[in-house]
Parts: structure tokens; sequence; C-alpha cells
């Protein structure tokens, strides 16, 4: 006892100082007016608090034992519930001798309460006594039940709606529009309802047992008559009452009532031995079979079944299905692979290889008239993932050459309203229904060998659409392109025209050129100092990398009526880049007008004609001459050889002899001489020499010894071998009483 009193005491300490440590008072007095710290804000007549404690309201930053005319919405003071707990639910405490009443803001009334003027309310006032969906009405609306609803005390509080009195488990039963307990004596149930008698189709009237069993009725129900349409389960129905079996006079049973023969709709019998009855049925249940109107476990010998039926042979459009206790058994589909003739089997025989809808056939029939590969399986159409040749009956994996694909089928040509596509990857020729690109013909192409409108190829642009952009017909030209001159052609090489903010292929009159900024062109009206023209575009000069700067222009030639003619200096230099040039460059202007370029050719080819004129004169005088030295040559030359025909007859003795050979090595060493002489005369030296080596060359003629031959090759180194310019003929040799010419040149 004392263990037990301590123990009391132990709680009771560990309670108080759990009391002091949820409601820790700090030493700041509030009510003589200093205001709470943040870490304690609420504040009570002993001190402030980091929070109020249970039991208590928060009133602003005091906590208060009642809210005085105020709400209570989560334990706080409030002028007025809010939206979303505007319920009121109004309590009357007694505190401190006095009574209180508080108003709680509520979302949903609690238990045992109802809604009633935005109010939550223990008992429904009598006006409003019904109740449905926890709100006092005045009514219950129609096809309802009513149900009294009473507190604790046996009060009663309000008249519940109810669609149904099943869900109640105290008043389970339906009486007129109440639910009741229990229904009157005199009074059966169906359905939970309370009648005055069983309707027809219900007729057997069932004890709460046997209800029980029926699986309709629960064991806290009362015992009363319940309402019927049969007997429990292994039991049978005889005179309105339930039997566990069937009497002598009425040993069948049909549905569970208790026949004196089975009616001509249910004639199948099977003795029920379980049961110890004979049982009629509309046919013999699972697994049992009928045979002569008796249901068996087993057919005859030599009987086949079919549908639980024993019959001497399966009928048209069944197999025979042979199982391994060698039961035969007419089936419509067969457990087995394949079906040969009219029996299931797991292959097929070699004379029937081929196997159509698991037929076992010699050759494939119209109704399955495709095969794959080596496949020996008939087909009524190709697998998803293969294409159909039509034409060959055959299931390829790719269409042949010369057919289109057209819904997994190959076919010759493309249906009507189709296209023809050739596969990217597959090559296979397609039947398409809209190109990707353009069509032409019929078929899909990447690009119109003419002009295309809209995805169509055409041969030229009709006249609603004779805007050309590349090979695309237009009614106007497509954004960020602008109309060429010809006003029919569409442009991607625009330039912005600032002044009217549109794009143009030209610039105007007024802002001829375009620079471009940005990787935008603009129309400008001049081009800045360090730019020069490219045709009509300003650029920086060290961008020119054309052959020709002139005039601030950059070009590949000069412009018609002018002349490139580059000065002294070097307009550009050459590198792996192209022509550049430097700022300087574009002061030099080296093409220069025909006008003035074609003077100064002019006076260049006068003077060039006129030293070519006085050239020709010189030559035509020099060949006039040596055609001269020619014709006297010939001339001398033939009268040498009369010459040396006499003097051969004149040389008769050895001394003679002699001589003449001296006077022949005289001879060719004067054939030397004329050579040079040769070249002298056709080199056209110096011919006012030619008079006096004739002089020297007659008086050596003239001398007294006038047979011997003239010393020529002395003469010729004494005269050097200069002198001897443009001599046709001298005097080499003299005769017996003249001083003939001898030829000294030889033309041979």
């Amino acid at each position: 006892m004392e263990r037990s009193y301590s123990m009391h005491i132990f709680v009771l300490l560990v309670c108080i100082y759990s009391l002091f440590q949820s409601v820790h008072v700090d030493s700041y007095k509030c009510d003589e007016g200093e205001k709470c710290p943040e870490n304690l804000p609420y504040c009570t007549p002993v001190g402030c608090v980091y929070r109020c404690p249970d039991h208590v309201f928060i009133n602003g930053t005091s906590c208060v034992r009642d809210c005085g005319d105020q709400y209570v919405y989560n334990r706080t003071c409030v002028p007025s519930c809010p939206k979303e707990a505007s319920l009121v639910e109004e309590k009357i405490d007694f505190i401190n001798s006095k009574f209180k009443k508080f108003k709680f803001c509520r979302i949903q009334c609690l238990n045992n309460t109802f809604t009633y003027n935005n109010t939550c309310i223990i008992a429904c006032p009598k006006a409003f006594k019904y109740v449905e969906d926890r709100k006092c009405v005045s009514n219950c609306t129609l096809n309802t039940f009513h149900q009294k609803i009473y507190d604790v005390n046996g009060i009663l509080v309000g008249i519940q709606c109810n669609k149904s009195c099943y869900n109640f488990s105290s008043n389970p039963f339906q009486l007129s529009n109440e639910c009741v307990s229990k229904c009157k004596e005199d009074q059966v149930v169906f359905g939970g309802v309370c009648l005055e008698q069983c309707p027809k189709e219900k007729q057997l009237v069932l004890n709460l047992d046997m209800c029980i069993k029926m699986g309709k009725c629960l064991r806290n129900w009362p015992e009363q008559k319940y309402c019927s349409e049969g007997c429990p389960k292994n039991y049978f129905v005889h005179n309105s009452s339930c039997l566990s079996r069937c009497p002598d006079t009425a040993k069948y049973s049909q549905d569970g009532q208790c026949v004196t023969t089975c009616p001509e709709h249910k004639m199948f019998k099977y003795l029920n031995n379980s049961l110890d009855v004979t049982q009629c049925f509309e046919a013999c249940p699972y697994p049992l079979f009928a045979y002569n109107y008796t249901c068996t476990h087993d057919c005859p010998t030599g009987f086949k079944s079919l549908k639980r039926m024993c019959i001497p042979e399966c009928p048209r459009g069944t197999f025979v299905e042979i199982s391994f206790t060698n039961d035969q058994e007419c089936v419509s589909e067969c457990s087995k692979k394949y079906i040969s003739g009219n029996v299931c089997v797991d292959s097929c025989p070699n004379d029937s290889k081929y196997i159509a809808d698991s037929h076992c056939l010699s050759e494939c029939p119209k109704s399955h008239p495709y095969t794959h590969r080596n496949s020996k399986k008939c087909l009524i159409s190709c697998p998803d993932d293969i294409k159909t040749y039509i034409s060959k009956q055959e299931c390829v994996t790719t269409c042949p050459k010369g057919t289109n694909l057209y819904e997994k089928s190959c076919l010759d040509e493309c249906p009507k309203n189709t296209l023809k596509k050739m596969g990217v990857n597959s090559g296979e020729a397609i039947c398409v229904d809209v190109c990707d690109k353009f069509k032409n013909n019929g078929t899909c192409v990447d690009s119109c060998p003419e002009f295309s409108l809209n995805d169509t190829c055409v041969d030229k642009c009709p006249s609603a659409h004779m805007i050309v952009y590349g090979t695309s017909c237009y009614t106007a030209c497509p954004d960020r392109t602008c109309l060429m001159d010809n006003r029919l052609n569409c442009s991607d090489s625009c330039i912005l025209d600032t002044d009217s903010g549109q794009l143009v292929y030209k610039c105007p009159k007024s802002a001829p050129y375009f620079r471009t900024n940005n990787s935008e062109n603009h129309c400008v009206s001049s081009c800045e100092e360090n730019e020069v023209l490219e045709d009509t575009k300003c650029i920086n000069v060290t961008d020119c990398k054309r052959p020709v700067l002139s005039d601030g222009k950059c070009a590949d030639q000069c412009p018609e009526g002018f002349l490139y003619l580059p000065s002294g200096t070097e307009d550009a230099t050459i590198s792996i880049y192209g022509y550049e040039y430097t700022l300087d460059s574009i002061k030099n202007n080296p093409c220069i007008g025909k006008t003035n370029a074609y003077t100064t050719v002019i006076m260049l080819g006068l003077f060039t004609a006129v030293y070519y004129i006085f050239a020709a004169i010189f030559l035509f005088s020099s060949q006039v001459k040596e055609t001269q030295c020619w014709s006297e040559y010939n001339k001398d030359q033939n009268e040498e050889l009369d010459n040396r025909t006499v003097y051969a007859n004149l040389v008769q003795d050895e001394d003679t002899a002699g001589k003449s050979l001296q006077h022949e090595d005289r001879i060719n060493e004067d054939r030397l001489i004329e050579d040079r002489l040769t070249e002298v005369c056709l080199n056209n030296e110096r011919p006012n020499e030619d008079r006096r080596i004739e002089n020297q060359v007659n008086e050596a003629c003239l001398d007294d010894d006038h047979l011997n031959d003239v010393p020529m090759l002395s003469l010729a180194v004494e005269n050097n071998d200069k002198t001897f310019e443009h001599v046709c003929m001298v005097d080499i040799h003299r005769g017996n009483d003249d001083c003939d010419d001898v030829p000294l040149l030889d033309t041979k």
C-alpha cells in the first residue's frame, strides 16, 4: 500500500514538472505594461509564456479563459468565423461559478450533431425534425424511409431519411416508410420489406436457420418468416417444404423440386448416389456423357463423344481427337498441331506435306495460296513483317525489281490515287498517298525538272502563280526574298532599302549602292573614304581581290570605252589570297579612255611603220645588188671554163705538166678564197673596195710573165679577208695575147 502511494506521488511530481516545462513562465510581468519578448510572445496573469496552456484561448498576445462575445477558431479568438469554417457550434460551460457561452467555428459539424441555419445543434427543432445528409429539413425527399434517432438518454433528436433500411443493423426491415427491427407477427419478409404474403416466384417460406443456410439472412436478425425461391443446397422442395431427400412418390429432382417424372425439356437422368436421388437435366453436367438419355461417366466402345454426347460418327466440321486413354472425342479444334483427313495428329504424313490452317494437304488450296521461302505452311496472307508478292503468290522480305510496295503487298502498278516513291534505305519502289517533296506524273521526286506548284511539278507556272522562287511557283515572293527586275523571279540576294523599309533586289537611284552590316545588306548613297565599289557593293579597299582597281572601283577589267594602262608603280601585289591593295591604291586610275589611248597607240604605230618602211627599202636595195652580182658571176664562170680548156692543150711536156700540178694546187687554194668571197658577196660588205681589188688583179694579169698564175692567195693575205667585199669576178689568168676574165666563184 505504501509502495502504491509512493508511486502515485512520483507520477504526480512528473506531471507537475511536465506542466511546468510546457508552460514556461519568464520573469517578465506583462500585466505591469511591459511587452513580452519574441521568444515568449504570450501574456498570462503570472508572466510571459512560449505558448498558451491547454483549455485556454489566444486573444491577440494574451492567454484567456474565454473569448467573450467573439468566436473561437483554432483556439484563437476571432471577431467572426472565416469562410472555410462558417458553421457555428455553441457550448455552455460553468467556469469560476459562472456560466460561460462559447461559440466555435467548424468546417463541418461533429458527430451526433446536425446542421441547422448555419449552426451545429444536438437535436433538430420540431418543424425540421427530419435529417438528410446530417442537415435538419422539414420533409424527406421521395423514395426514402424513416429511421428515428435517439440520444444516449433515449430522447428523440431527429428522424433519419434513408434510401434503404438494410444498412441499419438495429432496424434492418422496412415497414411502410419506416425502418423497424422486426415485422409484425402475421407478416413475412421478402428483400428486407415486410409483406402480407410472399410473391408468386418466392412462395417458399423459410425459418431463420434455413434462410441463413441460403445466405440471405444475418444471424442477429429476429426469428420470423422469410420468403425464398428455393431451398438451401442439397435440399429439395416438396409441398412448399424443404426436404433432405425426395420421397418415393416423387423420386426425381428437377431444379431442386421433387417430381414424379422428368419433363420433356429435361429428359436426361443421372443417379446422384451422394444425394440418393435421380436428377433431371437439360444436358448431362460435366464430366458426364449422355447415352440414351442417361448420364454416364464413359461412352460405350466404338462411340465418339460430341459435346458430352455419345454418337457413332463425328459430324461434318468436327475432328476426331484421340486421348491417351484411346477415347475418341469430336472437336471443332484439335489440341494437336495438325489435322490429317478427319483425325488430329502431331505431324503430317509425307503424302500430305503442305499445311493449310493446320490441315495436311498435298498442295496449297486457293483459300491459302501463299507460301514463304521453303516452308510447307500455306498461308491466307503473309505475316505482318513479310511482304506479299501478289502475282507470284509468294511471301518475300523485299519486293522484286519492277514491283511497287503498297500496304505490304508487291504490285506491278501502284493503285489509283497513290504515288510511286523510291525507298531511301531499301531501294524499293513504294506506293504512298502523299509525297515528301514533289510529285511528277505519279512519281515522287526530290526536285522538279522545270517548276513546282505547291507539291506538284509543272512545265510552266500558271498565270495566277507567275512569280518564281527557285523552281516553285508563287503568287507573291516568300518572306525574306524580293522580286527581281524581270518582275517574275524572287531572289535571296536582297537589300534593305532604309528609306522604304522594304527588301529590294536593286537599290533605288537615291541610294544606288549597298553595304553589308552584320550580315545584312543596306542601301547607301555613297561609299566611305576607305571603301571602293565592287559592282554596286561598298567594300573595304583591302577586301578587293580583283585585278583592276581604278577610279574607286574593284573590277575584273576596265569598263567599256576604257583601256588598262598601268602607271610605272605597282597598283597591287599578288599573293596566295589574290590581288591585295592598300588605301593609297584608291588614288590610282590605270583605266584611261579609248580616245587618249588610241592617239598614243596611233602615234606609236606610225613611228613603227616608218621604221619598217626604211628597213624594207634598205633590204630591197641589197637584194638587187646581190642579184646583179650573181648574174655577173655566172657569165664569168662560163668564160673561165673555156679558158681552162685552151690552157690544157698548151701544156705538153713534163715541165709544163709539173707546172700544171702546181697550177691545180693553186686552184684548190683559190677555191678557199672563193668561199670567202662568196660570204663577202652575200653579206654585201663594202662594195666601194671592189674596183681597187679588180685593178690590182688587172696589173698582175698584164705582167710580162703572163703565162704564170696570179699570186691570188698572196693578194688575199695582203689585203686581209676583210677587203674582199662584193667581188664577183677578177682577172686571175692571162692568155697568150689577151688578159681574160676567169670565173673565181663556182656555183657548183
